[in-house]
């Protein structure tokens, strides 16, 4: 009995096939634990220091040198609070802000689930800004400053002349976070001072063009010229008055612009401006030569108008300061509605330079509104284009200053949402401020990613496109040059 136990026992301490078992099965649960700690490690590795490649078609994770330097200059710790909830995370979106943590030890980021901390929302939203989920708080601590963004700050829009109808057309994802990261950590934010007084623009029709400007690093202030106190990069703006500004305000106008001071003008065909000698003088020392009349297309060149609508303007941008970075990136489309023009060509001499920002062809012409005209068909006496329907000057000042001024022939620019928001008007008006303000320090050159895949073409392969055709086919010749000799035998 007693053998019998002994060989029993030898069979199974010394069995082959339980030995080889017991091994294999051990290296295969060591090669899984190596392979679940190196998982961890590179992950861990890939969200500290970036290290994950972007092979997405639209590269909408990678950083541009812009967003790189900015973040390399940072000199105040940002947060970043991604609002939301678990399961419904905008992954391309959280993947960037990992790149942004990476990229700069300044910026932290989490992700905070708006029905685990409400009193996040309430302590960010405002009586213009609303916190919700699937927003963004940008906030630095030591300015006190944050920016909000919301899903409809992540996508561009383009419209297509054919149908009428808006598409989205790009994503901005780092545009908008990088903006928001260089407006929270600025030292100073220019303010720009709307007049008040003489029939302006007022707040309640400004309010779209007020929160684009808050949310593009400004502070707004309506007031009147005497209550007006200017800091340095501040813009004062006249927009659209029906009523001339006095002596005494014209002084302080000029004493303001021959320190360099700054000016945005706005001039509708609609304002009376032959009846107001001071503020079209004003108009005048920055080469700003207002025609009288409503601009219209030709009805020839539908290309030059929108939607069947010949007073809806769809003006050719020129190279200029406040424009070429938009022309490089394609971004062109504008709109200008019942504008008044200006003279494209204004003399320049060494104390001016003057430049025509939007202009329309040749064949259109001036209607003129001022007499009891019926009809907006063109006639013979009618004036023709090119007129300008936007410039923008640099006025040398005997201090030896630069003063800058800006000017649009339509308010509807400033006054309706849709006309910036739909085109390429919201970062039209934000260089236009940025160039008044003289301001390089931010950067909003960087390039929106398309949000379409591009369909596929002969032209459109791609290294990725050749590896996955073509890996199976070195495969299976692999696999027929060592079995077909191997049937032979």
């Amino acid at each position: 009995m007693r053998n019998k136990k002994q060989t029993a026992h030898r069979k199974f301490t010394i069995s082959p096939r339980l030995r080889y078992g017991a091994m294999s099965t051990a290296i295969v649960a060591l090669v899984i634990a190596a392979l679940i700690l190196i998982n961890l490690a590179t992950t861990n590795l890939e969200t500290r220091y970036g290290w994950r490649g972007d092979f997405s078609f639209n590269a909408v994770t990678t950083q541009s040198e812009t967003t790189k330097q900015i973040l390399r200059d940072l000199k105040r710790p940002v947060k970043i609070y991604a609002l939301f909830e678990r399961g419904e995370e905008d992954q391309p979106l959280l993947e960037l802000l990992n790149r942004y943590s990476a990229a700069s030890d300044m910026v932290t980021w989490e992700q905070t689930p708006p029905s685990l901390n409400p009193l996040l929302l309430t302590r960010f939203s405002s009586s213009t800004t609303n916190v919700s989920a699937q927003n963004l708080i940008v906030y630095c601590e030591e300015t006190d400053r944050y920016r909000v963004l919301t899903a409809t700050d992540f996508v561009t829009l383009s419209v297509d002349t054919d149908s009428g109808s808006y598409n989205v057309s790009g994503l901005a994802y780092e545009q908008q976070i990088t903006s928001a990261i260089a407006y929270v950590t600025r030292d100073t934010v220019p303010t720009l001072h709307i007049a008040t007084g003489h029939g302006e623009l007022g707040e309640d029709s400004l309010s779209s063009f007020t929160t684009l400007l808050t949310n593009n690093h400004y502070d707004v202030a309506f007031e009147k010229l005497s209550d007006m106190t200017f800091a340095s990069g501040d813009v004062l703006c006249i927009l659209s008055p029906v009523k001339d500004y006095t002596d005494a305000e014209m002084d302080i106008i000029r004493a303001y612009v021959q320190g360099g001071g700054a000016v945005l003008f706005s001039c509708d065909y609609t304002d009376p401006i032959e009846n107001m000698p001071n503020v079209l003088s004003l108009l005048r020392s920055y080469g700003f030569l207002p025609e009288s009349g409503l601009v219209m297309a030709s009805p020839d060149e539908t290309d030059t108008f929108y939607n069947n609508n010949r007073l809806a303007l769809l003006p050719e941008m020129q190279a200029t300061d406040v424009t070429l970075e938009m022309m490089l990136n394609g971004r062109t489309t504008m709109l200008m509605v019942a504008s008044r023009g200006f003279d494209p060509s204004p003399e320049s001499d060494n104390s001016l330079l003057v430049d025509a920002v939007l202009t329309t062809s040749a064949k259109s012409y001036l209607v003129d509104t001022t007499a009891s005209r019926l009809s907006i068909t063109q006639s013979d006496s009618d004036k023709t284009g090119p007129f300008a329907l936007a410039l923008q000057s640099k006025r040398f000042t005997d201090t030896g200053d630069v003063s800058r001024a800006f000017i649009i022939g339509s308010s509807a620019l400033l006054t309706e949402e849709q006309l910036f928001t739909m085109t390429d008007g919201e970062e039209f008006l934000v260089r236009a401020v940025s160039f008044l303000t003289g301001d390089d320090s931010i950067d909003t050159s960087i390039m929106v990613k398309t949000a379409l895949r591009p369909g596929l073409s002969v032209n459109a392969l791609s290294l990725g496109s050749v590896v996955l055709v073509g890996l199976p086919i070195l495969v299976l010749l692999a696999a027929v040059i060592i079995l077909l000799p191997r049937r032979n035998l």
